[in-house]
Formats: C-alpha cells, structure tokens, sequence
C-alpha cells in the first residue's frame, strides 16, 4: 500500500476523530444521554460504508485491513470522549448542587438567627441609655450584621460611646436568656433532628468520641454540636429531649404516686434503709425506668422494631439512658454494664418494674460480682 494513501487515512482519521469529540461534547450537554452515542456511531457507520466500498472496488487484503484499524479509531476516541465528558457534566451537577445546598443552608442559618435576633430584642432594654427601646434594638441588628461601631454611629445618628454602651448590655442579656455563653438557642431542622436521634438510638456516645457509657444531655449537646456544627444550650437540648421522649413520664414517678398508701409506706420504711446505706457507703440513689419510646417514630427511620428506653434518673433529676429492642432479652443486663461503669462511686438503683425479671436476666452471680459497683432494690 502506497504510503500517501496511509497518510491520508491517518489525517482523515485524526479530522473525524476531532469532529466525533467535539459532537460528543455538544451532545453530552442534551438531557437523553442517548444523543451521546450519535457521533460515535455516525462515525462507525461511515467506516462501514468505505470498507464495503473498498470490498466492492477489489482493494487488496492489507489496505482493507489498515483502513479498517485506522477508522477505529474515531469510534473508541468517540466512546472515550463520551465517558469523559459525562463524568465531568455529572461532577459538575453534583458540584452545583452541592453549592446551591450550602448556599440554601447558610441563607437559612443567617434568616433563623436573625429570626432568634428579632425573638430575644423583644424582652431587651438598656436603662442607662437615653435611647428609645426601637432605636436601641436597630443599633443591636446593625451591630450583629457585621457594622463597626463607627458604622453604626453614623447610620443611627448615636454617638460611639452609647453604642458601645447598648452593644455590651445586649450581650449581657443574651448570655443570661441563653444560659451559657457562647450558646445559641438553635431551633434545629427537621433533617438535623433526625440525625442527632438516629445517631442516639442506634450508636453510644463513645462512638462519637464522646467520654460517656450513656446518653445524658451533656453528650446529646457534644453530639449535637458536631453534628450540627453549633453549640447548643443545655436548656434547649432538655426541651428536645421532652419532645423527643428521651424522659420519664411523671405519672411513672415516685415522686407522683407518693400518695399512694403503699408508696408512702415504702419510702418511710425500704427506701428509708436504701438511702442511709447508700449515705454510709458514699453511694448515689438512681431510680431505674423502662420508657416505651412512640414519640420518635415519627422523626427517625432508623429505629428498633419496638424502642424502648431504659434509664436511670439520680435524685437531682439528671439521666442517663440507652435505646434496646423491647425483644432484646440482654438489654437490661446490658444497661447495668453501662450504668455500673459510668461512676466511680457505688449505684443504688432502684427498679421500679419488672424487678424480679430484670435481676432474673443479669444472674446472681454477676450481681454478686458487681455488688461493688451498683447494687439493685425493688421499688414500691
């Protein structure tokens, strides 16, 4: 075969091939990713015209043989370019919706803490400062929207010391609304609630890097605020936690059947013994709860067949829980694992149901062996 003719081909090849990439980079951007294969197979096809063309015209062995090698390589160039081109029109979605994500999400923040801004102005005034209470509360929009003082000072036609003066009062006062500096009444999402209660029900807190053997509201804030990126009052995560049904209900309490006869007799007579040996041996009295969880049903999929709670109250009303399967015949035992590690003082719990199954599935003997740690009573 004549080498001009192979040049010709290979130059012919390289113009097809150029032209096959370029038709894939138009049609790869069409929403029927169907459109991508029409460079490539127009190209397939015009290789498969010539080469019976060239059958019918007598072309020897080798110079069909070639031509068809060379012509193949706009087709694979062409399946090439479409890969290529689709994977990047896909990393490009994927990156455009990922910022158009954090873009919704930061404009949400910005309007709920504008809108939790708005909520405590409401109850703030400064008595040392002359100015009306609107005044006062635009120069504190205008201080939390990023304005220098002297900004806000020519803006509000008040002078720099007042608003220094009604910026540092206003500061005072959230730190006391909120209860702790440095928090944030955070109302959280509907997708942050579940996430913070999935990750409660299905993990523990030391799964989270979080120094605890049970979920009190201390580690639901740790988890909360990595998961959310924000820290959360102590006083906000306690109202989760009621709505979430991650407490005792009161009808369940001691403290509300204490007029009960029976009850009455209890706490005068056994508990009386329980709480002065708990005093003799530096102990701690906890009350020990199975709560049927319904309410987060509806927040997290992720859930047990049937949730329960199991968790243990002290007497300043401080808990600490851990979610099982109503199914799970070890959880109760799994629980005073839990509870019997989580204090380096000695537990008196008292179980106020199904005393006599609960110590039945943990065993004497392992009872014996954990007699130092945590010891179980009855409850009335």
């Amino acid at each position: 075969m004549e080498l001009y003719i192979i040049i010709l081909l290979v130059f012919a090849s390289l113009a097809i091939s150029a032209g096959v990439i370029f038709g894939e980079y138009i049609y790869t951007n069409k929403k029927n990713p169907f459109y991508s294969l029409i460079p490539a197979g127009a190209a397939w096809g015009f290789d498969f015209i010539l080469l019976i063309i060239m059958l019918i015209a007598g072309a020897e062995l080798s110079t069909w043989a070639t031509t068809f090698y060379i012509f193949q390589i706009p087709v694979l160039l062409g399946v090439i370019s479409l890969v290529y081109f689709r994977r990047k029109r896909r990393e490009g979605a994927i990156a455009e919706q990922q910022k158009e994500a954090r873009i919704k999400t930061a404009r949400k923040m910005e309007e709920d803490k504008h809108r939790r801004l708005l909520e405590t102005l409401r109850g703030f005034y400064c008595a040392e400062s002359k100015m009306k209470a609107e005044g006062q509360r635009e120069i504190v929009i205008l201080s939390n929207s990023g304005k220098s003082v002297e900004e806000i000072a020519a803006l509000s036609g008040a002078n720099e010391k007042e608003v220094q003066l009604i910026v540092k009062a206003f500061e005072r006062y959230n730190s006391r609304i909120n209860g702790e500096a440095g928090t944030s009444d955070l109302i959280f999402t509907p997708e942050q609630e579940e996430a913070i209660v999935t990750n409660v029900i299905n993990g523990l807190p030391y799964e989270h890097s979080i120094d605890a053997r049970l979920w009190t509201k201390q580690s639901i804030r740790a988890l909360a605020a990595d998961l959310v990126d924000s820290s959360v009052s102590i006083r906000i995560i306690a109202a989760y936690m009621r709505h979430w049904g991650f407490t005792v209900p009161v009808r369940q309490t001691i403290k509300h059947r204490s007029s009960q006869p029976n009850v009455r007799a209890w706490l005068a007579g056994e508990f009386e013994n329980i709480r002065k040996k708990a005093f003799e041996e530096n102990g701690e009295i906890m009350w020990i709860y199975t709560v049927p969880l319904d309410a987060v049903n509806s927040i997290s999929a992720f859930m047990p067949a049937n949730p329960v709670m199991i968790c243990a109250v002290s007497n300043d009303g401080s808990i600490g829980f851990k979610v099982y399967d109503s199914a799970d015949k070890r959880a109760f035992d799994d629980f005073i694992d839990a509870l019997s590690e989580s204090f380096k003082y000695k537990i008196f719990a008292v179980v106020n149901e199904n005393y006599d199954e609960y110590s039945k599935s943990v065993g004497k003997e392992k009872l014996k062996l954990l007699s130092n740690k945590i010891e179980l009573f009855p409850s009335a």
